[in-house]
């Protein structure tokens, strides 16, 4: 299952029409006895609770990452108020639980975001998390939306991974078929980067295929991975370079593997061919080990673009990228459904 997206979205109106670069958001920080490690700044950690009656729908605007100075994130949260969403979506606030600290949002707006297609607007409630001087680590956010309707329970989402960090990237590697490799630094193939990396247990690595061309993964051994707060950041460092497969050989040789990592694939410039991919492999437990799909193209090279055939009559499978991955501003087009 992928995750197109969640919210309201503007994407053809100046941002400064709608005030949403004005207002000043509240600023949020792990609390003074966070000492680094995830949870350590709660005193209890936000719960769920046991359903018994209809909750909220809350979803994210953002997927967990790190930073190195602030990061705008927001969340879209509706139910309904006697039979009615047009009083804040029925919500009467929404609370942000960062590491012992807590920021409450009454009232939700547009909000202008930078996205690797541009600038967009999109609807929710928003904080800016903010790195301070001297701390870093491992931070969890949890969100809280709760409904007008007094009938209706709270409804607790994450915890997600908003690490504040001095450096983004824990290593970065190339990728340049057309000169001889630098161990640690440069390799002629995604293979030999990717294996690299699970060799180090690098917790969240970039790797940049800098020549143009189709780059295959399928490095499926190694270090179980799954349980990194980071991924294995794959982007593209030219116009031209495409995640695929040369052919179809079988429905397990054919899945884009991972390195025992969770992907994150990034960039205008990449792209992810599915003609001859059965799916983007993803842990056997699914739930919070996502992959992230950010402002790539996906599609379907071939004749017939989704109609295209995989082998004999039978077309591409339909399932993509496993793992619930997080899927924000992707050009989908000529794939299945």
């Amino acid at each position: 299952m992928v995750w197109f997206g969640t919210g309201l979205v503007l994407e053809s109106q100046n941002p400064s029409n709608k005030d949403a670069t004005k207002a000043t958001l509240d600023r949020l920080s792990p609390a003074a006895q966070w000492d680094g490690t995830a949870g350590s700044g709660f005193s209890a950690l936000p719960t769920d609770p046991t359903r018994t009656t209809a909750k909220p729908a809350v979803r994210p605007l953002f997927y967990p990452q790190r930073y190195d100075s602030s990061l705008v994130v927001g969340a879209l949260a509706m139910a309904i108020d006697s039979g009615s969403l047009f009083n804040t979506l029925g919500i009467r606030e929404v609370r942000f639980h960062y590491e012992g600290n807590t920021v409450t949002v009454t009232q939700p707006k547009w909000q202008a975001i930078p996205t690797l297609r541009g600038q967009r607007l999109y609807y929710g409630w928003w904080v800016n998390l903010q790195k301070e001087i001297g701390r870093i680590g491992d931070a969890d956010l949890y969100i809280e939306a709760i409904p007008r309707d007094g009938t209706m329970q709270s409804r607790v989402i994450g915890p997600f991974a908003m690490d504040p960090v001095d450096d983004i990237y824990t290593h970065s590697i190339t990728v340049e078929p057309s000169l001889s490799e630098i161990a640690g630094q440069r390799y002629q193939t995604l293979d030999a980067a990717a294996a690299f990396l699970n060799g180090e247990e690098a917790i969240n690595p970039l790797v940049t295929l800098a020549e143009a061309g189709e780059y295959d993964l399928t490095v499926s051994s190694g270090n179980n991975l799954d349980d990194l707060r980071g991924y294995l950041n794959i982007t593209a460092g030219t116009s031209g370079v495409t995640l695929a497969k040369p052919g179809f050989v079988g429905d397990l040789a054919n899945e884009l593997q991972r390195a025992r990592y969770k992907l994150r694939l990034f960039g205008t410039d990449l792209g992810l061919d599915m003609r001859y991919i059965t799916e983007v492999q993803g842990s056997s437990t699914d739930v919070g080990n996502n992959h992230v799909l950010d402002g790539i193209e996906v599609f379907t090279s071939g004749p017939d673009g989704a109609g295209t055939l995989m082998r004999g009559n039978i077309p591409a499978r339909s399932t993509c990228v496993r793992s619930f991955p997080y899927a924000t501003e992707v050009d989908f087009h000529d794939v299945r459904n």
